[in-house]
């Protein structure tokens, strides 16, 4: 049904595939749009016939037919390139957490009495922090549930920049001379980002 001739990579601007679906779906549902479904190895095959929607979309080639014009969409699979983001964002997260996890526990002395004293933090604090970011970093890494695990960390993560800013008085940017609290704010940040992405398809809870 698909020829050769209609076989256009879908290049839409800011439409995700997933996005592309729900609006031929959408066309289809009222009546302006018919999608033909079309397994093709490696590809996620649709024939669109109907009217030129409002939301035309940016294909290389089209078919007339009559006084329509028949699309062939063809969305290539980029699920595994997101999901392979993803799976680097969490190994490159989880194994920074949880090597900060782990120091605290190999430092535990002295991080324990300068949380105390410095900080005026209640004992155990550094245990605590430890703990989570120890099991956090694992679970982020494997994909257990990042996106509920990723808050606990952003609290840590909130901590030690309060202490960066207001205790050590450091600067945003790192430099050869002294840290700064710029990689808490990145740490932070990828954390919000696996909130929002999700452990993937790459992970050991995927469905």
């Amino acid at each position: 049904m698909c020829g050769r001739d209609c076989k256009a990579n879908y290049h839409a601007a800011g439409a995700s595939p997933t996005t592309l679906l729900a609006r031929l779906l959408e066309q289809s549902a009222a009546g302006h749009a018919k999608l033909y479904p079309r397994q093709v190895p490696g590809f996620r095959m649709g024939l669109l016939v109907g009217r030129m929607p409002a939301w035309k979309p940016n294909v290389g080639r089209h078919l007339l037919v009559g006084q329509q014009r028949t699309y062939c969409v063809q969305l290539r699979s980029s699920y595994s390139m997101n999901d392979l983001a993803i799976l680097i964002l969490r190994i490159a997260v989880g194994i920074i957490i949880f090597a900060h996890g782990l120091h605290k526990f190999q430092a535990w002395d002295d991080l324990n009495r300068i949380w105390r004293e410095d900080y005026g933090l209640p004992p155990g604090s550094v245990g605590l922090a430890g703990v989570v970011q120890i099991v956090g970093g694992v679970a982020i890494t494997l994909g257990v549930f990042s996106p509920y695990v990723a808050p606990f960390q952003i609290v840590v993560m909130l901590v030690a920049t309060w202490v960066a800013i207001w205790k050590h008085r450091e600067p945003f940017r790192s430099t050869p001379h002294g840290k700064g609290w710029d990689v808490n704010f990145l740490l932070i940040v990828a954390l919000l980002a696996l909130m929002l992405l999700g452990d993937g398809k790459w992970s050991l809870v995927s469905g």
